[in-house]
């Protein structure tokens, strides 16, 4: 027992020690250049790592560019975040990018409304120049909470509502970005879809990695299999979704805007799927997994049935 607890000792005192090592190598490197020019570095989406790691990451960088300064050098390091607990610095300057951005917000809804074809002649400009106006003032700042209603009425528009009635529906909006994410778990995702939108959305937010389409498919198709099967048996189970195009069809269906496919390469097999922020997957797997559990035919189920899961995961070994 004791060799075993010193061996594992050993592994993580050596995977520190490189961990270090490789910090101090970029710290190098990094201000061995900005002594020829001037370097800035850009380090996104910092809140999407673990509450330490972040804090540790901002720590390191402030670390970096002190350093700099004390030898002279051209050195910045700018962070976007969304707000989150990250240790500060007494010299940097802070942005609230939501201070700043109500007039790109503006710009982007009038851009989506342009190709919206409601009314015709003058009335049809002031409309839509009052519904940018609306639409704008409730985004109250953020930028997500347009972005995930724009579809919703361009959706309403082809199925004939006016835009005055697009207005009257707007009261019914919820301004947080949190309730817009339940507004579409609620009324966005049809009744129908409820079960497999559930499914959908575990293997989203649980996933290790990301999923590319094809993936998804046989994933969606697990709930009727306990073990794995060859992959013509496979497409014969009921409901099999048989194409990725198909797929992403019904990835809209299912997730309702919170969840789009990304292309990482020019062959289709390299499309993935991802939330479409990552408050999203926050959302989904601290609090509203459970919501979409409640709506589906088996939700007397526990909410996160384990078993269920390994046996799925096993199916899907094709």
């Amino acid at each position: 027992m004791s060799t075993s607890y010193g061996g594992t000792s050993l592994v993580v005192y050596y995977g520190l020690k490189a961990s270090r090592v490789l910090e101090e190598l970029l710290a190098s490197a990094i201000i061995a250049s900005a002594t020829h020019q001037q370097v800035t570095l850009f380090v996104n989406a910092l809140d999407e790592a673990e509450a330490e790691s972040a804090q540790r990451l901002a720590d390191y960088f402030h670390h970096l560019v002190s350093k700099a300064k004390e030898k002279n050098v051209a050195l910045k390091a700018c962070f976007s975040s969304r707000h989150y607990p990250i240790i500060g610095s007494d010299h940097a300057l802070e942005i609230n990018v939501e201070d700043h951005n109500q007039k790109d917000i503006a710009l982007y809804i009038e851009d989506k409304l342009i190709g919206m074809k409601v009314y015709t002649g003058s009335t049809r400009q002031i409309t839509r120049r009052g519904l940018v106006e609306e639409l704008t003032q409730q985004a109250n700042r953020v930028f997500q909470w347009a972005r995930l209603t724009i579809p919703l009425i361009k959706q309403k528009i082809l199925e004939g509502e006016s835009i005055d009635e697009i207005r009257d529906w707007l009261h019914d909006v919820p301004a947080g970005l949190e309730d817009v994410y339940v507004y579409i778990l609620n009324n966005v995702i049809a009744d129908g879809n409820r079960d497999q939108s559930f499914l959908f959305f575990q293997w989203l937010c649980l996933a290790e990695r990301l999923l590319t389409v094809t993936e998804m498919r046989y994933a969606l198709g697990a709930k009727d299999s306990e073990k794995a099967l060859c992959r013509s048996l496979w497409e014969k189970i009921h409901g099999f979704i048989e194409d990725d195009e198909r797929m992403k069809q019904r990835i809209k269906a299912l997730a309702g805007g919170l969840a789009k496919v990304v292309s990482n390469g020019p062959k289709q097999h390299q499309e993935t799927i991802q939330v479409v922020h990552q408050s999203v997957n926050d959302f989904l797997r601290t609090k509203r997994l459970a919501l979409l559990s409640s709506y589906t035919t088996s939700a007397s189920d526990p909410l996160i049935d384990t078993d269920k899961i390994i046996s799925w995961c096993q199916g899907t070994l094709y």
